[in-house]
């Protein structure tokens, strides 16, 4: 009785007890009409009086409390702590607290590692210091799937078509594992060596794909790839627009004519800083032969074997070429 009454409230009792006193003054008084009996008729009237002091009583409890109840100790420390949890996640990393709450709080601030945890090296855009390596190297590498679903292209850029797809949808727990023979200077794109160990993977071969679809990342572990006739000096216009023949390394010397989407023409030397690369005087046929000794833009050309337009890594191939012009520097 008393967990009800603890429950229900003060106000909600005192309501339901007015309420039963006015009923009863009720019926008492109908029945005291139909036995005739002579009383006072007091009774019924001062418990329906008493029923409604309870009910106003009850109603002005409802409605104006005598004040707030206090939380205890536990509650506030409960509900500090809470409140500290939710502005520590809601802070951004490494920022200031933007909500304000009890300074003595022992809970502590997240900590956030600048550093990679999972040891991932970022690897040189452009390793000048590497050298082609020899065909003859012995050739494949075994890297597995690190998703679903990977496109094999047909050359290092997605702008070349697709040539399979790895399909694997437990890669998770039985990834595919191929061999791998080349890699982009920059570590970008990984070739699909031919001669796969599983038949089922003949389709990719000699297809490229992005390198982090793939683990684990010691690309380096791999040879640079060295396209056809690179060593040689052969380059190809790989803008629409073409590209203007200069008499010497810079914007601002004479034009003396232009390439086309598609030229193909020799080149035996570069200038230091790799942004420019002059016309062979003794490869080209008589088309060229009136540009020899001229210079064009490396932003423009791509090796003969890609076609897909400019990559950076392109620059690795061109510091292959002897430098014939030194460019100087900013600093002097």
């Amino acid at each position: 009785m008393l967990e009800f009454i603890t429950k229900a409230g003060f106000p909600s009792i005192a309501l339901l007890l007015g309420g039963i006193m006015v009923i009863v003054a009720i019926v008492k008084n109908i029945a005291l009409e139909k036995v005739k009996i002579q009383l006072t008729g007091r009774q019924p009237s001062q418990l329906a009086a008493v029923g409604a002091l309870f009910i106003i009583g009850g109603i002005a409890l409802q409605y104006f409390p005598p004040g707030d109840s206090v939380a205890t100790p536990t509650d506030v420390e409960v509900y500090s702590t809470l409140y500290a949890l939710q502005t520590q996640v809601a802070k951004p990393a490494g920022g200031t607290e933007q909500a304000s709450f009890n300074p003595t709080s022992s809970i502590p601030s997240p900590e956030v590692s600048p550093t990679n945890s999972f040891g991932i090296s970022t690897p040189t855009l452009f390793p000048f210091t590497l050298t082609p390596d020899s065909a003859s190297q012995s050739l494949g590498e075994l890297y597995c799937t690190n998703f679903y679903s990977i496109r094999v292209r047909k050359g290092p850029s997605e702008e070349y078509p697709v040539q399979s797809v790895i399909e694997n949808p437990n890669n998770l727990s039985n990834p595919d594992c191929l061999l791998f023979d080349f890699r982009m200077p920059d570590n970008s794109w990984i070739r699909i060596a031919p001669g796969q160990e599983n038949s089922k993977y003949a389709q990719h071969e000699g297809g490229w794909v992005v390198s982090d679809q793939f683990r684990p990342l010691d690309f380096e572990k791999l040879h640079v790839y060295i396209p056809d006739n690179v060593m040689s000096g052969l380059y190809c216009v790989a803008s629409r627009y073409g590209v203007k023949i200069r008499t010497c390394p810079r914007e601002s010397c004479r034009e003396v004519g232009y390439l086309t989407l598609q030229d193909c023409v020799f080149m035996d030397g570069r200038s230091s800083d790799s942004l420019w690369v002059r016309i062979s005087s003794d490869k080209n046929d008589d088309k060229y032969a009136a540009y020899a000794g001229n210079w064009v833009s490396t932003y423009y050309l791509a090796p003969f074997e890609f076609t897909a337009g400019y990559q950076p890594y392109f620059r690795y191939y061109f510091e292959l070429l002897p430098v014939l012009e030194q460019i100087p520097t900013p600093s002097g």
